[in-house]
């Protein structure tokens, strides 16, 4: 009897082994299934960064000497596309410039637009590198070196809001705010309020630029007109400026007094906010 319970123990045991043995054969066949490999896009290339200038109000005139200045800052000798066009944005040059590597091009406008007079903005682009600007007028005449003045070529990508730090409207001053459209294809209204230093507000007037246009508001006969009886012959302040739609622009302030031999301009400073 012993015997019988030993052997059918040992049975038992062989059953359970050769069935653990076919289900670990079982497992091993089975065939394994691997994730998919993930379908990866292609990144979109950017499309390439154009570094845009614009001089907001030159002149070419025989009585000046006025010259454009393009500088290449990277040292990528980029191409350069430039083009004048006068106060309502009518094309008057047009012309591509390859600059040598840390070089630069200095143009004398009058002789460029073929000594003719003409008035207008300066629009300057490269998408091959980085480029800053200058604008020049000098006078030939020496008793008028004082009225000299130079700036730096503006932000041609502009800004939806201008602040002119200090404005000042005096009889024996001529000031002037010119504000440029940098939009290519459509015009640009603006809204430009005027406070004293107490941050009153003076006066608010709008304004319809052309797509590549600039205007010339002068100060003081603007606030002439716009205060009437409430006038007074010397104000002085700040000025906001907005461009309705969201749409973008550049500006300057002017000064300039013959009988005190001064001249000065300064670039107006984009702003997140105004009043």
């Amino acid at each position: 009897m012993k015997r019988i319970l030993i052997s059918l123990l040992l049975l038992a045991v062989t059953v359970m082994m050769v069935s653990l043995d076919a289900e670990a054969q079982s497992k091993k066949k089975k065939p394994t299934t691997l994730p998919a490999p993930a379908t990866t896009q292609p990144e979109p290339v950017p499309p390439p960064t154009v570094h845009q200038l614009i001089v907001n109000s030159f002149v070419s005139d025989p009585d000046l000497a006025t010259h454009l200045v393009i500088t290449d800052l990277d040292g990528t000798s980029p191409t350069v596309h430039i083009q004048f066009y006068d106060e309502n944005g009518t094309i008057l040059y047009d012309k591509y410039e390859i600059l040598a590597q840390f070089g630069k091009i200095n143009y004398d406008m009058y002789k460029v637009l073929g000594e003719k007079k003409a008035a207008g903005t300066v629009r300057a682009e490269s998408p091959t590198g980085r480029i800053v600007g200058q604008y020049w007028q000098f006078y030939n005449d020496p008793e008028k070196h004082g009225l000299n003045v130079a700036l730096p070529a503006s932000n041609g990508d502009g800004f939806s809001k201008l602040l002119c730090e200090h404005f000042g409207s005096v009889p024996d001053i001529t000031s002037t705010l010119v504000i440029a459209n940098t939009e290519r294809d459509k015009p640009t209204i603006v809204n430009i309020k005027f406070y004293d230093d107490e941050g009153t507000i003076l006066a608010m007037i709008r304004k319809v630029i052309s797509p590549n246009g600039h205007i010339s508001v002068p100060i003081h006969d603007t606030l002439k007109d716009a205060l009437k009886d409430s006038f007074k012959e010397t104000l002085v302040g700040v000025v906001y400026v907005d461009a309705e739609g969201g749409q973008h622009i550049t500006g300057e302030y002017w000064e300039r007094s013959d009988s005190q031999h001064y001249q000065i301009a300064l670039p107006m400073e984009g702003t997140q906010k105004t009043r």
